[in-house]
């Protein structure tokens, strides 16, 4: 353990099959409803990021409108499998059929004949309110849906987040056996992909917020010939470091404490500064720990590679940027993410802040150094399509540094 973080949160186990001496990875498409199950979403991306597949959804990309639902079909059209929660909720409405997007989202795997798995709240009468629908035409809706998901294949019912990722995770495990899907990797196929990060090596991946940084750092790490590198997120440690309260307190340091507590996108320019500053001695302290046996990737909105390197790490570093290309992918970002109109009105209010955070990220890699690289993109963006971009990168600099493979 290190700073508070297990391995067991850092590295991904290798569980799965093998092709060759390469750990195969699956992508899963996780659909849901999303303000009642945001809890529960989260513990079944954790627990599938553990277990060597890579979760696809509305966290990583928009899904409100008929014409963002295009972006979402695409995503489908890579998936290996189709993972379906279903709780209390309906969800929105299509205005093109009524239909709600969640429904159509199934609707598209089942033509695209992908792999589902349902998972049905096994008491939804139990639930909150504010996470069940009260009206009529909705309940109907929804007792229709789930008799639809029901239809033609076995499903499995949860009560806790908790059950709902154990759930998850055996029943991809026992597709992978019994339904095989290509994998993100497709062996020689995709040999022109593949990766060695050295050991030794650190690659930082930075950027804001809605940019894809952790879907594209697990798809770098699936095409590494090299099984044993690690991905970190700097808001892994965030989180280790603010459950460390009488640290804090014991030093007089209440500030440091309360500021670990806010995201990045919640922060005024300096405020954001400040917190890189108190994650950067944690961030090269969890770096150089594992780079003594393998190659890292890192990930995250609090990388400031002058702050890193007036400290310095043990290894190599390789500092990558994915700068938004427009104001406006970073307010398209947050106005179509499923949030409650409420939310949408704070997020908005923030876009400026955002953008100031952004171009202090833009203003430290602009400074001349062989080791920061910046690479436009934004949300619309497919994340395999900008992990070949940085694959290329990585390649060029150990190339360049003659780093040993």
């Amino acid at each position: 353990m290190i700073l508070g973080v297990t391995t067991d949160e850092i590295n991904l186990s290798t569980t799965l099959a093998k092709d060759g001496y390469k750990v195969k990875y699956y992508q899963v498409f996780v659909s849901s409803t999303y303000n009642d199950l945001i809890e529960d979403r989260q513990h079944v991306r954790n627990a599938l990021w553990m277990d060597n597949f890579i979760p696809v959804g509305m966290e990583m990309f928009p899904a409100i409108d008929n014409d963002q639902f295009e972006y979402i079909k695409r995503m489908i059209d890579i998936a290996d499998y189709y993972v379906l929660i279903i709780g209390g909720k309906y969800g929105s409405l299509s205005p093109e059929n009524g239909i709600s997007y969640t429904e159509k989202e199934f609707d598209y795997a089942v033509s695209k004949k992908i792999p589902i798995l349902a998972f049905l709240h096994r008491n939804p009468d139990n639930l909150p309110l504010i996470h069940s629908e009260q009206e009529e035409l909705r309940q109907n809706k929804l007792k229709a849906f789930k008799e639809k998901a029901k239809n033609g294949r076995l499903v499995n019912f949860w009560s806790s987040s908790e059950e709902l990722s154990r759930l998850v995770v055996s029943s991809l495990r026992k597709s992978v056996s019994d339904l095989p899907r290509p994998g993100l990797i497709r062996g020689s196929e995709n040999s022109d992909n593949q990766l060695i990060i050295p050991t030794g090596l650190a690659v930082f991946l930075a950027g804001t917020n809605g940019l894809n940084k952790t879907a594209i750092a697990y798809i770098l790490k699936s095409r590494c010939q090299n099984e044993n590198v690690s991905v970190i997120s700097t808001n892994t440690i965030r989180q280790a470091l603010r459950t460390k309260k009488e640290l804090y307190y014991e030093n007089g340091k209440v500030d440091e404490y309360n500021l670990l507590l806010e995201s990045a996108r919640s922060l005024k320019q300096e405020q954001f500064v400040l917190q890189c500053q108190y994650l950067t001695q944690p961030i090269i302290q969890t770096v150089n720990y594992y780079t003594r046996y393998n190659g890292v990737i890192i990930e995250g909105i609090n990388i400031l590679p002058s702050k890193i390197e007036e400290i310095g790490i043990t290894g190599k570093a390789l500092f990558i940027n994915l700068i938004a290309k427009t104001q406006d992918d970073l307010s398209g970002f947050i106005q179509n993410k499923h949030y409650d109109d409420a939310d949408t009105q704070k997020f908005m209010k923030s876009i400026d802040d955002i953008a100031k955070i952004q171009s202090i990220l833009d203003a430290d890699f602009k400074v001349s150094r062989n080791n920061r690289i910046s690479i436009d993109c934004d949300y619309r963006d497919d994340p395999i399509e900008v992990s070949n971009v940085i694959i290329e990168k990585i390649k060029h600099f150990a190339k360049k540094k003659r780093m040993v493979y």
